[in-house]
């Protein structure tokens, strides 16, 4: 099944693609290129893996086994399949729950306006407090999903899943939280 990813969000380069086979390169234990139909993995960029991606679920498609074809520019003349197809390993329940700070609280002494909560599989994974828009801080977990999912700050993950969201965590690696 088609897995659709940006090359760019906000019109800063995401590096998906190079961050994905940073990841199926450390899952295939292989340093040496890859071919696919449509695309020759012979580059390397200094970044953190991609690991999993999170994607809205309402039809419950995706499910362990199901193959992933990870493509960009879908539905465009220069639409490209950019990784092998892989299986899909797992998949986990995820919720971003977005409240305001109507009780003007603080944090570790600094005053916040929004909190954010991560629920996975109905279990609290973190949660982190804004500022004017920028997060003043949050547990030590929200950086490394945020890394895993292929941001690089959680302030970036934070932008992009910025109002309330409940969907799924989509894994190609045995990685799981």
């Amino acid at each position: 099944m088609i897995l659709p990813f940006s090359t760019q969000i906000k019109k800063k380069p995401t590096y998906f693609v190079e961050r994905i086979h940073k990841g199926i390169r450390e899952v295939l234990k292989t340093g040496v290129p890859y071919k696919t139909k449509d695309f020759s993995y012979q580059f390397y960029m200094d970044c953190e893996p991609k690991l999993h991606t999170v994607r809205e679920d309402l039809k419950e498609r995706w499910r362990p086994g199901i193959n992933i074809d990870f493509f960009i520019n879908v539905r465009q003349k220069n639409m490209l399949r950019f990784a092998p197809v892989l299986p899909v390993v797992s998949t986990q329940k995820i919720e971003f729950i977005w409240k305001d700070n109507t009780e003007n609280l603080t944090c570790l002494g600094t005053s916040f306006d929004k909190t954010c909560t991560i629920m996975i599989d109905d279990r609290f994974y973190g949660d982190a407090y804004f500022f004017n828009g920028s997060v003043v801080s949050s547990s030590y977990t929200i950086p490394i999903f945020a890394n895993n999912d292929g941001f690089d700050t959680p302030e970036e993950i934070f932008a992009y899943f910025n109002k309330n969201f409940k969907g799924k965590i989509i894994h190609w690696t045995d990685l799981k939280y």
